[in-house]
């Protein structure tokens, strides 16, 4: 008897540990270490002149408004198809409005366009390090173990260089992790939901989520049980996260519509060689390829095998591609 009551507390502790309030709270802490940790591009350098971080000027036309630079020889519907594609990923910019709009005037020297993206970064990945912590105590029960892989995610390289300067990359990661929240508590109706938000983060989004999310389907599918309904969900994922990749990329519908989007698939296959041979050139993809793909901690056995097939066929698709 005094072992049930031992365990019923001991469950009621580990349950507080874990709260709304405190999820909340956490939330904060890694929001302003974000900020913190993104505050150089502001008034030091700006990303949008350096090589690594040219994209950021792209993303800081969309905050501000200014229209994409026009391709010569571009007419009518295939102009959307010459733009480069860094202005379809709209997601992070979009989130980063209103911050744009609230501090031109107010912020003295600071860039405005990269302080609504900071913002905006900050968010996602404050996000992505409060669904670490609730990710990591589901699996230990150890709240320090779970915060310690949160830490260990704002200290990666990639977040204060990469996330934080006016990229986007921090809405991916963010969408990825939602995804795995969501399998690992069953809800496998969700998936089309952050496709779609996924697919608006970064179009590399729809293979990678579809690779993982099939690797884990795999890996409980059962002899007499093979879980046809989730498989279902994973299709639906898939097909949310693509179309509407394509029709933010296009703009339009009809035959022009099917036209392009054949275009960007043929487009997204010839990356396929150019990437796997371009990746042993790039020391920066080992780099990255290493913090993620290095085993971490071992996780319950379920969960490892479900796991590490997702993340070995998302792995595989990011060697394919030669991006992360």
């Amino acid at each position: 008897m005094s072992g049930v009551v031992g365990e019923l507390r001991r469950s009621e502790e580990r349950n507080s540990l874990v709260t709304p309030q405190r999820i909340a709270l956490l939330w904060l802490l890694f929001f302003l270490i974000c900020l913190g940790l993104g505050y150089s591009p502001l008034n030091r350098y700006d990303p949008g002149k350096l090589g690594g971080t040219s994209d950021v000027a792209q993303y800081r036309d969309i905050v501000v408004g200014r229209a994409p630079r026009r391709t010569a020889g571009a007419i009518g519907a295939f102009a959307r198809l010459a733009q480069s594609e860094n202005y379809y990923r709209v997601l992070v910019p979009y989130v980063a409005k209103p911050f744009y709009w609230l501090a031109r005037g107010h912020v003295r020297t600071w860039d405005t366009a990269l302080f609504g993206l900071l913002v905006a970064n900050a968010i996602f990945t404050a996000t992505t390090a409060c669904l670490l912590v609730a990710i990591g105590y589901r699996l230990t029960l150890d709240f320090s173990t779970a915060l310690l892989g949160a830490t260990l995610y704002l200290l990666n390289f990639c977040v204060a260089n990469l996330n934080l300067v006016g990229l986007i990359d921090s809405a991916e990661g963010c969408f990825v992790m939602v995804i795995v929240w969501s399998l690992l508590t069953g809800r496998w109706f969700l998936l089309p939901l952050w496709g779609v938000f996924g697919a608006l983060a970064k179009e590399t989004f729809a293979p990678l989520s579809a690779m993982f999310v099939f690797g884990w389907w795999i890996s409980g599918v059962q002899r007499n049980h093979l879980q046809l309904s989730r498989l279902a969900w994973v299709g639906a994922l898939g097909v949310a996260s693509i179309t509407h990749g394509n029709r933010c990329h296009v703009g339009r519908r009809g035959w022009t519509d099917l036209a392009l989007a054949v275009c960007r698939l043929h487009e997204s296959s010839g990356q396929l060689y150019c990437g796997t041979s371009r990746v042993h050139s790039r020391s920066h993809f080992w780099v990255c390829f290493y913090l993620v793909a290095a085993p971490g901690d071992p996780a319950p056995a379920p969960f490892s095998a479900a796991l590490g097939l997702g993340h070995g066929l998302g792995v595989l698709r990011s060697i394919g591609s030669g991006r992360l």
